[in-house]
């Protein structure tokens, strides 16, 4: 039997404003420069609305990007957007009209659902297993809550010491409060 362990990090804020609500850029015939910009601000940008916003101005809107995306099932992103949507509304939420994509030749994963009665959209690098989740937890206001995920696949066997581990928790960081 094998478990998986996840690691959120919460983000900013940023300006409050609904991500992606700027889609201005034109579509660009190869989406995999503006992939690979993305991933590199997964890993290191702190401002994650940043993130999100830069995925749906340079990537989302790309009809080879959408061509490629094929529907499929993650258990691994499911359990993380049920695990993160539990934590944030603080009692057991429903995922709702769930839609994950996949992008084969790249590794990633990207989607939406309803969670706790609202948004949720979600992506994942599987190749440097990172992703981030966003969730519009209040309409009227745009208010989002943003963070970075990580999984680890582990073996039943592995100890993990979480004295050492402060940031870690099996289910979702305390710092998402």
């Amino acid at each position: 039997m094998r478990e998986i362990a996840m690691m959120v990090y919460p983000g900013q804020a940023g300006n409050g404003r609904c991500a992606g609500s700027n889609r201005s850029g034109v579509a660009m015939a190869d989406y995999t420069a503006a992939l690979q910009t993305l991933k590199t601000m997964l890993r290191t940008e702190e401002t994650f609305s940043n993130t999100y916003r830069y995925f749906f101005d340079h990537v989302s809107m790309n009809q080879n990007f959408i061509a490629d995306s094929k529907r499929e099932t993650n258990k691994q992103v499911q359990m993380i957007l049920q695990t993160t949507g539990d934590h944030i509304f603080g009692k057991k939420c429903e995922i709702t009209n769930l839609v994950l994509l996949r992008v084969e030749s790249k590794n990633f994963v990207h989607g939406a659902c309803g969670l706790g009665g609202c948004f949720a959209a979600v992506m994942y690098f599987e190749d440097i297993d990172m992703g981030m989740i966003a969730i519009c937890t209040n309409p009227a206001t745009s208010c989002m809550q943003y963070g970075r995920f990580s999984i680890t696949k582990l073996d039943k066997d592995t100890h993990l010491d979480e004295d050492k581990l402060a940031h870690f928790n099996p289910r979702v960081s305390k710092a998402l409060q």
